[in-house]
Parts: C-alpha cells; structure tokens; sequence
C-alpha cells in the first residue's frame, strides 16, 4: 500500500497534501482504474 500511495503521490499535481487525503485520492484512483 505504501508503494502505491508514493508512486501515486508523484502523479497529484499537488503534492503538499495531508496523508488523509492522499488515502482517499489512492482509494479513488483504484477503484476508477
């Protein structure tokens, strides 16, 4: 999991973001893809 949140980390336009919600987006991401 943690790999998937760094490697999807890298793809947010913004990445000054607070872990919750890079949880959320990485969430997001696997279910649309």
């Amino acid at each position: 999991m943690a790999n998937d949140v760094t490697r999807t980390s890298l793809k947010r336009p913004n990445r000054n973001i607070h872990p919750v919600d890079d949880h959320q987006f990485v969430a997001t991401f696997r279910f649309e893809n």
